[in-house]
């Protein structure tokens, strides 16, 4: 079995060179494209800006939300659960 095996992987592998040679022999008639220079976003023209330094970024408090709940339990009333 093991015999029968071995003797059939080879030619298999033989087979094979015709159809690698081919297939090498016609990327040889791929045209070339050159690569760019810029990113593809840039070059058609969807890139953002980036934002102006300090400015926040999306998902930052802008600084006119309080950073700890206290604030916030204070004027609405509420029982503070934050603290403990």
């Amino acid at each position: 079995m093991i015999d029968a095996f071995t003797d059939a992987l080879a030619p298999a592998f033989w087979y094979l060179i015709p159809l690698v040679l081919l297939g090498f022999v016609l990327s040889l008639f791929l045209k070339e494209v050159k690569l760019s220079d810029e990113a593809g976003m840039v070059a058609r023209g969807e890139a953002v800006a980036a934002p102006p330094k300090g400015a926040p970024r999306d998902g930052e408090p802008t600084g006119d939300v309080p950073d700890d709940a206290s604030a916030i339990t204070e004027t609405t009333g509420e029982p503070d659960i934050v603290k403990r």
